[in-house]
Order: structure tokens, then sequence, then C-alpha cells
């Protein structure tokens, strides 16, 4: 006598497709959101990298304004993996300063910041050693 087999031909094989589909829409889900993780990671990073380079800016217009202060600004200079752009405005000794950060470039960034801020030659604390540049205080604006 043969024994018999509580499952009917063919009933395993449907079990085994069923078992690996749930597998693999459990992997696959796992895998989209480790990408989605990975792809957020880098878009911090470059918002990260996007506004040192605009505070890299704003340095760098004051130290071309302790130069000469007809310094009016300049466009997409480069710097470790970004560029900046500077734009100045004001009178005498009041400046209102704008530097935007971008990386990779600012022809399509994968992120852009912008700061502005007003310095003037009558604020205390000054820039640097031999600076008479200074931030007013309250005018510090961070922008994403």
């Amino acid at each position: 006598m043969k024994p018999s087999l509580p499952l009917s031909r063919g009933s395993i094989l449907l079990l085994v497709l069923i078992s690996s589909a749930i597998v693999l829409t459990v992997t696959v889900a796992f895998f989209n959101q480790f990408a989605s993780a990975v792809r957020a990671e880098r878009f911090a990073l470059a918002g990260a990298q996007a506004r040192a380079l605009a505070e890299a800016g704003i340095d760098h217009a004051i130290s071309a304004l302790d130069e000469d202060e007809a310094y009016a600004g300049e466009s997409d200079i480069p710097l470790g993996g970004g560029t900046f752009s500077v734009s100045v405005s004001g009178a005498v000794g009041a400046k209102r300063l704008t530097a935007s950060g971008f990386v990779p470039d600012s022809v399509s960034p994968l992120a852009q910041r912008v700061i502005r801020v007003s310095v003037s030659t009558t604020s205390p604390g000054r820039h640097g050693p031999g600076s008479p540049w200074a931030a007013v205080p309250g005018t510090y604006v961070f922008s994403e």
C-alpha cells in the first residue's frame, strides 16, 4: 500500500511560489527604504555643504571689502565641491551682503543655501585682525 499524502500534486509548488513572492516583496521593500535613506542623506550633506559655501562667500566678501570698499560681488566662484556667488549693496560704511552656495554648481544645483547679513564699519566686533567690517547684530538671515 502506498502512503497517502494530505496535499495534492502541485500544491507544494504553489506554496513555494507564494512564499517566494512574500520574501521577494519584503526584500524589495527593504532595499527601497535603504535607497531612500541614502538619497535623503545625500541631500542633507549637499545642504550642509551649500551652507558652508554661502558662509565662505560672506567671509570672502568681507575680505574683498577690506581691500576695496567699492567691491560689488562675484558669481560662480569655485570652492571645494561647489560654487558660491556674492552680491554687495549699500552705501559707504554700511553694506548688505548676500551669498548663495551651490552644490555642485549654480547651473544644476543639488542644493542651494542663501545667507544675508548687514555689515558696517561702526559695529563692534570686527571680522578679523585689522578688518574694519563687522556684522550688524540681528541681521544674519539664513534661507534654504
